[in-house]
């Protein structure tokens, strides 16, 4: 809406359903042409009357806190609170300690077992582990005969 245009009474009602009654809450390109609106029109001063009403119960109005009941029903059905539950927490912390222990364990004892009882590299394989480019390979034990 244009500085020069007139508000009319449809735009103003949206404004007080919107934003409420205080002109200061109205947006600042609007605001000048409510307020002309509302110094020519008594049908506008009645709305907004309504609207201050309004808003003064909307802002008289506070919430109690939840019943106790209410609260224990919450704090007993959400996620965290079955997890941190005593006995689901050392089952879990059982089950973690064991997956660690087991994973030193097969870590310290397969690690020597593995290297131990592999057969001899193969050449092409270890020029390929080394990043080698190409392959040439030898005559010198397989191929003499």
């Amino acid at each position: 809406m244009s500085a020069d245009e007139a508000m009319d009474e449809a735009r103003f009602e949206g404004l007080l359903a919107a934003y409420g009654a205080d002109a200061r809450r109205w947006p600042d390109a609007e605001r000048a042409q409510a307020l002309r609106l509302l110094a020519m029109s008594p049908a506008a001063h009645a709305r907004r009357a309504e609207a201050m009403r309004l808003d003064a119960a909307l802002d008289a109005w506070r919430l109690g806190p939840p019943p106790a009941d209410l609260q224990a029903r919450i704090a007993a059905a959400a996620p965290l609170a079955r997890l941190f539950r005593p006995r689901v927490l050392w089952a879990s912390a059982a089950g973690l300690a064991a997956a660690c222990l087991l994973g030193v364990m097969l870590g310290a004892g397969v690690g020597p077992t593995l290297t131990a009882a592999q057969p001899a590299a193969d050449s092409a394989v270890t020029a390929a582990l080394d990043g080698a480019s190409e392959y040439t390979p030898s005559l010198d034990a397989e191929g003499a005969g």
